[in-house]
């Protein structure tokens, strides 16, 4: 099997020839301090390690799904410390100079706060604008197709949208305060995002659809209530789920950190097929997910943590996990966020080579 007839035999319950080996991004910061372990300088990581696929640089197709045209980057303060200025949606982040790449942003304001500033803002989101596509789209298609890599399309999801236009607080409070103003914002980015990518649904053959970065949740539980997100989100979810279907698209992948238990029921019964990372931190446990709801595909599951602690503790986590998962398809092992720095290259080197060697028999 190639790598792309492997990703659909692991997300479909099909019967794949191995494992798809995966990997979560590795930020620039981990990248210097692996160079300084020993990595090649420059060297391709999913090359290196063996890996089918890695989150970045990955096989993904490039749509530009944010304001055109952006904001401008404004400074509005600078210290030796950090830089604080408007980003291209508007908001307003501090940047710590010292951490940049890695847990360095804070932020501090955000564009919408009612129904006229989120007007305001709908002008920058027109799905037809040319340049968000490539320049060279037609020679990327002609190049993508026979090929034998799996292609990923990407979008934020409805609660991403509304997080990054009014923050995480400001959001969660507009359920209550501003529902019809966030049913409106959701029904609006929704229709956005299904009309900017109907040209490339049209052109390519796409293998997975991930709705990424809806983090809604934290250690313990979702942000929002399940009758929230069912009345105000799942509507969104069912919507994009039939629309990816209707053209092809038969893996959905909804990406959340956090405890997403409660949340999950309620993205299969919206047409979401499989979810990312299952946060170990944050008490999920893929093997407990796989009996709860065993139509679910799932990456991710992997404790990134154990891979700061060695050996025994990096064996340890994979035995916990792939002795059940690994006998059914249906489950891609990953780590269960990025790879931070404070992961060694020979802790993430021993992850891989235990990983394939269980997956080995």
């Amino acid at each position: 099997m190639n790598s792309r007839e492997r990703l659909d035999a692991c997300l479909s319950f099909g019967e794949p020839d191995r494992l798809f080996y995966y990997s979560m991004r590795a930020p620039t910061a981990t990248i210097q301090r692996w160079e300084e372990e020993g990595l090649p300088r420059g060297v391709d990581l999913a090359e290196y390690f063996g890996l089918d696929a890695m989150l970045a640089p990955f096989w993904r197709i490039p749509l530009d799904l944010g304001p055109v045209p952006p904001h401008p980057r404004t400074i509005l303060q600078e210290t030796e410390q950090h830089l604080v200025y408007t980003n291209p949606v508007g908001a307003v982040v501090r940047e710590y100079k010292d951490r940049r790449d890695f847990g360095s942003m804070q932020w501090l304001d955000f564009p919408v706060k009612e129904r006229s500033s989120f007007a305001e803002l709908k002008a920058r989101y027109q799905a037809d604008e040319p340049s968000r596509y490539p320049p060279d789209w037609a020679s990327r298609v002609q190049q993508w197709r026979g090929r034998d890599y799996p292609l990923v399309l990407v979008a934020h999801g409805p609660f991403a949208q509304l997080r990054d236009w009014m923050g995480v607080e400001g959001a969660c409070v507009a359920f209550h305060d501003q529902p019809r103003l966030v049913e409106e914002m959701v029904e609006f980015w929704t229709g956005f995002v299904l009309d900017a990518v109907a040209g490339a649904l049209r052109d390519v053959e796409v293998d997975w659809f991930l709705l990424g970065a809806e983090d809604m949740a934290y250690k313990t539980a979702s942000l929002l209530s399940p009758q929230t997100v069912r009345r105000f989100l799942a509507p969104s979810y069912r919507r994009i789920a039939d629309f990816l279907h209707s053209r092809g698209v038969r893996h959905v992948i909804i990406d959340s950190d956090g405890n997403v238990s409660e949340l999950i029921p309620i993205w299969l019964d919206a047409g979401m097929t499989g979810t990312t990372p299952l946060e170990v931190a944050a008490g999920m446990d893929p093997v407990a997910v796989r009996r709860q709801c065993p139509s679910l595909a799932m990456i991710g599951g992997i404790d990134k943590r154990a891979l700061m602690q060695g050996p025994r503790a990096i064996e340890a986590e994979v035995l916990s996990k792939m002795p059940v998962l690994g006998k059914s398809a249906g489950y891609i092992p990953a780590l269960d966020h990025i790879i931070s720095p404070d992961i060694p290259l020979s802790g993430f080197r021993h992850y891989m080579e235990t990983l394939k060697r269980v997956a080995a028999g």
